[in-house]
């Protein structure tokens, strides 16, 4: 009886076994709990998971940021480095997002910062009630960059 790596080449025996190593190793891993002992785990129990806060990654400055998030997944963070507000005109916003090919009404989620715990402001109350006259339907957030919290209008 001829064994199956009997008829290989050098390299894909290489390819091969490297394959068995790391398909090995997989389920391995997938067998040991997070302190060490064995569990039983079959391998189509194996799932993976990826957990952090987008949030973080946009909100590192020290001035406010308006970050807009779209139905597609595009973002963008747009500032003007002052830092208690952002002095974007509304039809400066409403153009630069035609040029991008975005609408208002694909955007789900328009978040900005606040370094401390103050609620929404006169002004944040003006873009808010702008994006909805211009057809927006998601969500208008202040993320608090010391607590990592989130405010959202309306949820008060």
């Amino acid at each position: 009886m001829k064994r199956i790596d009997d008829e290989m080449k050098p390299r894909d025996r290489i390819v091969f076994i490297f394959i068995i190593l790391v398909v090995s190793l997989l389920i391995f891993n997938a067998m040991l709990k997070g302190d060490g002992t064995k569990a039983k785990v079959a391998v189509a129990d194996i799932i993976y998971i990826k957990e952090g806060n987008i949030y973080k990654g946009f909100f590192t400055e020290p001035f406010e940021t308006l970050l807009l998030i779209f139905k597609d997944g595009t973002v963008f963070a747009l500032s003007t480095h002052h830092a208690h507000s952002i002095q974007i005109h509304f039809g400066w916003l409403c153009d630069f997002l035609k040029r991008k090919g975005k609408t208002i009404e694909d955007l789900i989620i328009a978040i900005h910062n606040h370094s401390i715990p103050a609620s929404f402001t006169e002004g944040n109350m003006f873009y808010y009630h702008k994006l909805r006259e211009a057809g927006f339907t998601g969500l208008f957030c202040i993320y608090y960059t010391f607590s990592g919290k989130v405010r959202v209008y309306g949820e008060d």
